[in-house]
């Protein structure tokens, strides 16, 4: 009998980066996020220290957030 192969789903790199987890901390300092920009978000979205999302998970939440009705830029 012939060995059964594990199905590999190919995956282009970017869309593989974009599912990597960070900690939200750094992908602030990756992004430049403001202090009080990130407080905000850690408010709003109930995060903690050490909180693990993808780059694109953050983005969106952060543009989500900085959109809002009570954000002045």
């Amino acid at each position: 009998m012939a060995e059964e192969k594990p199905e590999v789903k190919d995956r282009s790199s970017s869309s593989k980066a974009q599912d990597e987890l960070f900690t939200i901390e750094a992908l602030a300092e990756k992004l430049q996020v403001k202090p009080w920009i990130m407080a905000g978000l850690k408010a709003a979205y109930n995060w903690g220290a050490g909180k693990m999302v993808s780059e694109k998970e953050f983005i969106s939440k952060r543009d989500t957030w900085l959109n809002g009705p009570l954000c002045r830029k």
